[in-house]
């Protein structure tokens, strides 16, 4: 590179573009067919706007010099950030087929390939990125994130880990290694980790957020409440901080925030997924004041919102789906593999319609001193997805269950097992798993332990639906958008509830909401010797543990037993026909 030249780069790579963009026409208009001076045009000329510019230098570059692999690389990143990524991906494998030793276009490759859905392409560029300068963190930092969405969580974490290591001035390294420790439970970590990636840079908005989050996860009210102030002083239109700050007691007073969120669902602008997380925490601040009414019209916009974006309910699907599993568990097929799985009394499985009580339930038993509250495993659900591949069994789930072999079942209990003790304390007799849904797997959780037993979790169907309709859940549970399907869905789940009693060879103690609500004591005994533990004291304060909760109902666990939530529904009767007419039987007076 001549000096001239070379001049202009430094006084570029300083911050001085328009003065280094003056540098690069004066060369490429003395020297047409200069190749570096035509891609060093073309990216000033795209970092100043002038895309359309920037591009024809870029292609003049690799045209003058085929052989050049930065030329490519380049070119293949301004193609990536314009979302052409068939073109970026092509000159990406042009630069690496010039230059196989060029680390950086291998990097970038992979993540073209990653972008394209092409994860194992995209691992094996990475790997090679990586042979070829093993210090790279944002390689072993992209690596972090296609691993995650791969569900390989644990490897995620790795390789975030590394990523922090080889850069320790990387937040975003921190930040997304903070995230998958908090959804693997290691929520203390993940706090600490939150808080260096915030003091590296604290204008890092992801990581005041996922700060907050975790602060909320720990009961730390007022703490979680000032990140998200950070956030939203450093994106005023962050969605979820707005939603997650509406949600907290520490900010029912706040009228400033209240007007902002009105403005914010008034805003046809506003994307829909921003739109229903506002909507969902503006309803929760409206119904703190007593404003039923108010809070109902959030709640409505919330969920309009979340139901353009995640789409119709499918209630064919879903009655279908549960008629398949009644069919499909029966009484010969329990009695055929009776002897099948591990005899380990270890799981205890707590189930129900979500906001029925099952994180209440699970906080009373992890406070005694032989449990342990493992919170919501989803591997009970990923196991019987996965059966008819492992198994190799012809029929999908859940038909292939009356082909499934001992081998088969021991194998997915031994799995299951791995994965509950490596989240629980040493010692513990017993462990639950509180994933409500899993009351769609609970022939699969019989026949893997036949000595576990079952918490049906059970609250007043008019209240569990609204507060289903209250709730911000993931775009996949599209009934909770609309009351109607609610109730659809809360009618299935009583339908297979019922099949379950007649069939299941599991003891199941049926906990109603409203009875330990009413006698917390007599309830909580009752609790303890179905599980067959000791009586200890310490779970009537199970208000008091210093726990990580990782659930909506977080904040409700933290007080002490009330009444509040006990016909609830009343307060919005007059919003209520698809519930009251599903559920006459529910309504007096």
């Amino acid at each position: 590179m001549d000096d001239e030249l070379q001049a202009a780069v430094e006084q570029h790579r300083a911050g001085a573009v328009e003065a280094a963009l003056a540098v690069y026409e004066r060369i490429v208009a003395r020297e047409p067919r200069h190749a570096a001076a035509l891609r060093y045009l073309g990216l000033a000329r795209f970092q100043l706007g002038q895309r359309g510019q920037g591009l024809e230098c870029l292609r003049r570059a690799t045209r003058e010099a085929p052989g050049d692999a930065a030329a490519w690389s380049d070119l293949g990143r301004m193609q990536a950030m314009l979302g052409d990524l068939q073109e970026a991906t092509a000159c990406f494998r042009r630069a690496v087929a010039a230059d196989p030793h060029h680390a950086d276009a291998w990097h970038n490759l992979g993540a073209a390939l990653r972008r394209c859905g092409e994860l194992d392409g995209a691992l094996e560029a990475y790997k090679r990125a990586l042979a070829l300068d093993p210090k790279r963190a944002d390689t072993y930092l992209n690596i972090g994130n296609l691993l995650v969405d791969d569900n390989q969580t644990d490897q995620a974490i790795e390789s975030y880990r590394r990523a922090a290591a080889l850069d320790p001035r990387l937040p975003q390294a921190r930040a997304s290694l903070a995230a998958e420790l908090s959804g693997r439970g290691d929520v203390s970590e993940a706090e600490l980790v939150y808080r260096q990636a915030v003091a590296l840079n604290p204008e890092h908005a992801q990581a005041w957020f996922g700060l907050g989050r975790t602060l909320e996860d720990l009961g730390h009210a007022e703490q979680a409440a000032e990140s998200y102030r950070r956030v939203l002083a450093l994106d005023p239109r962050h969605g979820w901080a707005l939603g997650q700050l509406l949600d907290l007691d520490a900010a029912a007073a706040d009228d400033g925030l209240l007007a902002a969120a009105q403005r914010a669902l008034a805003d046809a602008a506003m994307p829909d997924r921003v739109k229903s997380l506002i909507g969902y925490g503006l309803g929760k601040a409206l119904d703190r004041r007593q404003d039923y009414d108010g809070a109902f019209a959030a709640f409505r916009a919330a969920n309009m919102a979340r139901r353009r974006e995640a789409g119709p309910f499918d209630a064919a699907a879903f009655e279908q789906r549960i008629q398949r599993l009644i069919d499909s568990f029966t009484p010969a097929l329990f009695e055929r593999l009776a002897a099948s799985g591990l005899g380990s009394d270890l799981p205890v499985f707590i189930v129900g319609m979500p906001r029925s009580g099952t994180t209440l339930t699970e906080q009373i038993l992890d406070c005694h001193p032989q449990a342990f509250g493992a919170g919501e495993l989803p591997r009970l659900a990923e196991l019987a997805a996965g059966l008819p591949e492992r198994g190799r069994l012809e029929a999908p789930w859940p038909e292939c269950a009356g082909a499934l072999s001992g081998s088969d079942l021991q194998a997915s209990a031994h799995d299951y097992l791995d994965k509950l003790r490596a989240r629980a304390t040493a010692g513990a007799l017993r462990v639950t798993d509180k994933s409500p849904l899993n009351f769609y797997h609970l022939g699969l959780a019989a026949l893997m332990f036949p000595n576990a037993r079952v918490i049906h979790c059970r609250r007043s169907p008019l209240d569990t639906c609204l507060s289903i309709y209250f709730e911000n859940f993931r775009a996949s549970q599209s009934y909770a958008t609309d009351l109607a399907d609610i109730a659809t869905t809360y009618r299935g789940y009583q339908r297979l509830m019922a099949h379950w009693r007649e069939v299941l060879p599991l003891p199941m103690l049926e906990l109603q909401y409203e009875d330990l609500v009413a006698g917390l004591e007599g309830s909580v005994r009752g609790l303890l010797d179905f599980v067959r533990l000791p009586w200890d004291e310490s779970c009537l304060a199970f208000h008091a543990s210093a726990r990580a909760v990782q659930t909506p109902s977080r904040w409700q666990v933290r007080k002490p037993i009330y009444a509040s939530s006990v016909a609830r529904w009343r307060n919005y009767k007059r919003h209520l026909a698809p519930l009251l007419s599903a559920f006459p039987e529910q309504v007096s007076g």
